[in-house]
């Protein structure tokens, strides 16, 4: 095999073309074929992958963000991943449960059932960014093409969302998520250590996350503004909108584009009415169907202004200062 000469190729990317058919790894046929060079197997990759691996915590450790003003929002993000692993590396629980077995079917697995045998690896950000002011006609499309046009919404184009800068990474599958949340704050502390600047925490609306992150703050005493990633809350609007137009995907689809910016304007309350109001109508009852009940459930913001009901740290005259905002991949809407 010919080795790529260091700085003509980043590692990261060199280890993605060699792995873009991952079924061909499995059975140990070669990814890569080229008529210059032999094939790379599942053993190379994963030696490969390992080598690049040892060099991301200096990197990270060395990295010198670019100064900022306090207006610069400080902006942090934590999420979960399953990794499937050896039964003997399992945490307590899952390995309890993996041994108890008991699976109701021998092929697949029923509704609500786990197979047992991932380890959740928790993923942690800090970037910085400008804040962009977004509203709902920037981020979801009006479905309704007849509603009376608003000039100023039809001659403007799409406000685009902030830029993350100077990103810092950290990860574990062998850390809690509680530790990699401690770690996120410690990087954040460092770039902003008189808590001067507006901390931003993006989730995704996870309970456990969310109480992870107060404590933490609470703990350090910095206010937290929470930003609960739209894109995941739209998925439960699906499953809601499919449990209310079933087998009509162009009215759910419809449905979904309504509420959800119905969402984005602050009005969560009015999207769960119309959810509790429409269920009876099409012979759900009160509590018969889980899409419903965790649409109606969700933490969504309850004031016009886009609050939502989470806040961490010190209490302003109890004031709730989380935001729900439109996030993937490292972009957010603040409000304001």
């Amino acid at each position: 095999m010919h080795h790529t000469p260091v700085g003509k190729r980043p590692v990261k990317t060199h280890i993605l073309t060699v792995c873009r058919k991952p079924r061909l790894l499995r059975r140990g046929q070669p990814a890569r074929q080229r008529p210059d060079q032999g094939g790379v197997g599942h053993r190379q990759v994963q030696e490969l992958a390992i080598a690049a691996a040892t060099d991301i915590d200096a990197y990270y450790a060395a990295l010198v963000s670019v100064p900022c003003t306090n207006t610069t929002l400080l902006v942090m993000s934590v999420n979960g991943k399953g990794v499937v692993i050896g039964p003997e590396a399992l945490r307590e629980g899952t390995a309890r449960a993996a041994a108890k077995g008991g699976n109701k079917l021998d092929k697949r697995l029923s509704a609500g059932e786990k197979n047992s045998r991932k380890r959740m690896a928790t993923l942690g950000t800090v970037y910085d960014a400008e804040p962009a002011k977004r509203d709902a006609d920037d981020i979801i499309a009006d479905p309704d093409p007849d509603r009376p046009a608003d000039a100023e919404r039809d001659v403007r184009a799409r406000r685009t969302g902030p830029k993350a800068r100077s990103k810092w990474l950290c990860g574990s599958v062998e850390d809690t998520a509680a530790e990699v949340v401690a770690q996120v704050f410690d990087q954040a502390e460092h770039r902003d250590p008189e808590h001067a600047r507006t901390w931003v925490m993006l989730v995704d609306g996870a309970p456990h996350q969310i109480d992870l992150v107060n404590a933490e703050a609470r703990r350090r005493g910095v206010t937290v503004h929470i930003v609960i990633d739209i894109i995941h809350g739209l998925e439960y609007l699906w499953t809601a909108a499919h449990a209310l137009h079933p087998g009509d995907g162009k009215t759910a689809e419809a449905w979904v584009a309504r509420a959800g910016r119905t969402v984005l304007s602050g009005n969560s309350a009015q999207t769960a009415a119309a959810i509790r109001h429409a269920a009876p109508e099409n012979g759900i009852a009160e509590g018969k169907n889980k899409g419903i009940d965790d649409a109606v459930a969700l933490p969504l913001p309850e004031t016009s202004s886009g609050l939502v009901t989470q806040h961490a740290g010190t209490r302003e005259g109890g004031r709730r200062v989380g935001r729900f905002g439109v996030c993937r991949g490292g972009r957010f809407r603040p409000d304001r």
